[in-house]
Protein backbone atom coordinates (compact mmCIF):
# COMPACT_ATOMS: atom_id res chain seq x y z
CA UNK A 1 0.00 0.00 0.00
CA UNK A 2 0.93 3.57 -0.26
CA UNK A 3 1.78 3.23 3.57
CA UNK A 4 4.15 0.85 3.00
CA UNK A 5 2.22 -1.72 4.75
CA UNK A 6 0.95 -5.52 2.62
CA UNK A 7 -2.27 -5.32 1.50
CA UNK A 8 -3.83 -8.32 3.35
CA UNK A 9 -5.25 -10.03 0.24
CA UNK A 10 -3.45 -11.05 -3.18
CA UNK A 11 -4.47 -9.00 -5.82
CA UNK A 12 -4.68 -9.01 -9.90
CA UNK A 13 -6.01 -7.51 -12.76
CA UNK A 14 -7.22 -7.73 -16.05
CA UNK A 15 -9.13 -6.05 -18.46
CA UNK A 16 -7.17 -2.49 -20.22
CA UNK A 17 -6.35 -1.06 -16.91
CA UNK A 18 -5.30 -3.08 -13.92
CA UNK A 19 -5.00 -1.23 -10.63
CA UNK A 20 -2.10 -1.15 -8.42
CA UNK A 21 -0.69 0.11 -5.23
CA UNK A 22 2.75 1.88 -4.78
CA UNK A 23 4.50 4.07 -2.12
CA UNK A 24 3.24 7.29 -4.38
CA UNK A 25 -0.31 5.75 -4.26
CA UNK A 26 -3.31 3.73 -5.73
CA UNK A 27 -3.26 3.81 -10.12
CA UNK A 28 -4.98 2.11 -12.89
CA UNK A 29 -2.48 1.51 -15.53
CA UNK A 30 -2.18 -0.20 -18.95
CA UNK A 31 1.06 -2.35 -17.89
CA UNK A 32 1.98 -4.72 -15.35
CA UNK A 33 4.46 -2.56 -13.02
CA UNK A 34 6.76 -5.36 -12.58
CA UNK A 35 6.58 -6.96 -16.25
CA UNK A 36 5.73 -4.20 -18.15
CA UNK A 37 2.94 -6.09 -20.46
CA UNK A 38 -0.19 -5.57 -21.20
CA UNK A 39 -2.72 -6.81 -18.31
CA UNK A 40 -4.08 -10.14 -19.54
CA UNK A 41 -8.10 -9.50 -21.35
CA UNK A 42 -10.74 -9.44 -19.71
CA UNK A 43 -12.77 -12.48 -20.98
CA UNK A 44 -16.14 -11.77 -22.50
CA UNK A 45 -18.37 -13.21 -20.04
CA UNK A 46 -17.17 -11.50 -17.10
CA UNK A 47 -17.28 -8.18 -19.18
CA UNK A 48 -20.94 -9.34 -20.33
CA UNK A 49 -21.89 -9.84 -16.75
CA UNK A 50 -20.83 -6.81 -15.27
CA UNK A 51 -22.86 -4.88 -18.18
CA UNK A 52 -26.01 -7.22 -17.51
CA UNK A 53 -25.44 -6.52 -13.64
CA UNK A 54 -25.26 -2.80 -13.84
CA UNK A 55 -27.77 -2.75 -16.71
CA UNK A 56 -30.46 -4.38 -14.16
CA UNK A 57 -29.53 -1.75 -11.47
CA UNK A 58 -30.40 1.13 -14.07
CA UNK A 59 -26.77 1.80 -15.40
CA UNK A 60 -27.36 1.47 -19.32
CA UNK A 61 -23.79 2.93 -20.34
CA UNK A 62 -21.67 1.17 -18.34
CA UNK A 63 -18.58 -0.30 -20.02
CA UNK A 64 -16.10 -1.93 -17.99
CA UNK A 65 -12.50 -1.93 -19.24
CA UNK A 66 -11.12 -3.03 -15.65
CA UNK A 67 -11.61 -5.90 -13.20
CA UNK A 68 -9.70 -6.17 -10.21
CA UNK A 69 -9.30 -9.62 -9.06
CA UNK A 70 -8.67 -10.12 -5.11
CA UNK A 71 -8.20 -13.30 -3.21
CA UNK A 72 -8.75 -13.54 0.65
CA UNK A 73 -7.34 -16.47 2.56
CA UNK A 74 -9.14 -17.61 5.61
CA UNK A 75 -9.15 -14.16 8.06
CA UNK A 76 -8.68 -12.11 4.91
CA UNK A 77 -9.70 -8.96 5.42
CA UNK A 78 -9.93 -4.85 3.68
CA UNK A 79 -10.24 -2.06 5.41
CA UNK A 80 -12.39 0.73 4.83
CA UNK A 81 -11.57 2.58 1.86
CA UNK A 82 -13.54 3.77 -1.27
CA UNK A 83 -12.85 3.23 -4.99
CA UNK A 84 -12.02 6.88 -6.04
CA UNK A 85 -9.24 6.34 -8.20
CA UNK A 86 -11.23 6.28 -11.45
CA UNK A 87 -12.29 8.77 -13.75
CA UNK A 88 -16.11 7.37 -14.84
CA UNK A 89 -17.40 7.96 -11.09
CA UNK A 90 -20.38 8.17 -12.66
CA UNK A 91 -20.57 4.24 -13.54
CA UNK A 92 -20.94 1.92 -10.38
CA UNK A 93 -18.54 -0.90 -8.99
CA UNK A 94 -20.08 -4.10 -10.15
CA UNK A 95 -18.80 -7.00 -7.47
CA UNK A 96 -19.25 -10.90 -7.73
CA UNK A 97 -18.35 -12.81 -4.96
CA UNK A 98 -16.93 -16.55 -5.31
CA UNK A 99 -15.77 -19.14 -2.69
CA UNK A 100 -16.53 -18.59 0.98
CA UNK A 101 -18.70 -15.87 2.88
CA UNK A 102 -17.84 -12.50 3.86
CA UNK A 103 -18.66 -10.06 5.89
CA UNK A 104 -19.13 -6.73 3.64
CA UNK A 105 -19.28 -3.55 5.44
CA UNK A 106 -21.09 -0.37 3.97
CA UNK A 107 -21.32 3.14 4.88
CA UNK A 108 -21.58 6.75 4.07
CA UNK A 109 -19.68 9.09 2.41
CA UNK A 110 -18.08 10.19 4.89
CA UNK A 111 -15.67 7.55 6.80
CA UNK A 112 -17.03 7.97 10.04
CA UNK A 113 -20.42 7.13 8.76
CA UNK A 114 -22.13 4.05 10.53
CA UNK A 115 -21.19 0.86 8.95
CA UNK A 116 -23.93 -1.99 8.22
CA UNK A 117 -22.69 -5.50 7.86
CA UNK A 118 -23.44 -7.61 5.32
CA UNK A 119 -23.01 -11.40 4.47
CA UNK A 120 -21.74 -11.96 0.32
CA UNK A 121 -21.88 -15.26 -0.23
CA UNK A 122 -20.65 -17.57 -3.17
CA UNK A 123 -22.76 -15.91 -6.10
CA UNK A 124 -23.49 -12.98 -4.39
CA UNK A 125 -23.20 -10.12 -6.73
CA UNK A 126 -23.42 -6.21 -5.66
CA UNK A 127 -23.60 -3.07 -7.87
CA UNK A 128 -23.50 0.61 -5.99
CA UNK A 129 -23.40 3.81 -7.72
CA UNK A 130 -25.20 6.77 -8.03
CA UNK A 131 -25.01 8.83 -4.71
CA UNK A 132 -23.75 5.39 -3.25
CA UNK A 133 -20.42 5.27 -5.57
CA UNK A 134 -17.86 6.86 -3.29
CA UNK A 135 -19.49 5.31 0.15
CA UNK A 136 -17.13 3.92 2.59
CA UNK A 137 -17.11 -0.50 2.54
CA UNK A 138 -14.73 -3.09 3.03
CA UNK A 139 -14.25 -6.97 4.37
CA UNK A 140 -14.58 -7.15 7.97
CA UNK A 141 -13.92 -10.64 7.67
CA UNK A 142 -13.74 -14.41 5.78
CA UNK A 143 -15.48 -17.07 7.39
CA UNK A 144 -13.96 -20.27 6.54
CA UNK A 145 -15.03 -23.23 5.54
CA UNK A 146 -18.64 -21.77 4.15
CA UNK A 147 -18.16 -22.44 0.64
CA UNK A 148 -17.02 -25.62 -1.09
CA UNK A 149 -16.21 -23.63 -4.38
CA UNK A 150 -12.16 -23.46 -3.46
CA UNK A 151 -10.46 -26.73 -2.93
CA UNK A 152 -8.13 -24.76 -0.48
CA UNK A 153 -10.55 -22.41 0.61
CA UNK A 154 -10.74 -18.61 0.66
CA UNK A 155 -12.98 -15.69 -1.63
CA UNK A 156 -12.64 -13.99 -4.76
CA UNK A 157 -14.05 -10.90 -5.31
CA UNK A 158 -14.03 -9.77 -9.12
CA UNK A 159 -14.73 -6.11 -8.93
CA UNK A 160 -15.99 -4.96 -12.32
CA UNK A 161 -15.22 -0.97 -13.17
CA UNK A 162 -14.78 1.36 -15.83
CA UNK A 163 -12.21 3.78 -15.15
CA UNK A 164 -11.89 5.82 -18.56
CA UNK A 165 -15.29 7.66 -19.31
CA UNK A 166 -16.26 7.10 -22.90
CA UNK A 167 -15.25 10.30 -24.15
CA UNK A 168 -11.27 9.63 -23.03
CA UNK A 169 -11.59 6.23 -24.49
CA UNK A 170 -13.00 7.60 -27.70
CA UNK A 171 -10.07 9.73 -28.01
CA UNK A 172 -7.36 6.80 -27.47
Amino acid sequence: MKTGSKFNVQLTSCGTYGWYSDDTGYHYTKEHPVTKQPWPEMPWTIAKIGVELARDAGFDDFRPDSCLINYYAEGGKLGIHRDEDEEALTQPVVSISLGDTCIFQFGGLKRDDPMMDYQLRSGDCLVFGGTDRLAYHGVKTVKPRTSNLLPNGGRYNLTIRQVKSAAVRAEA
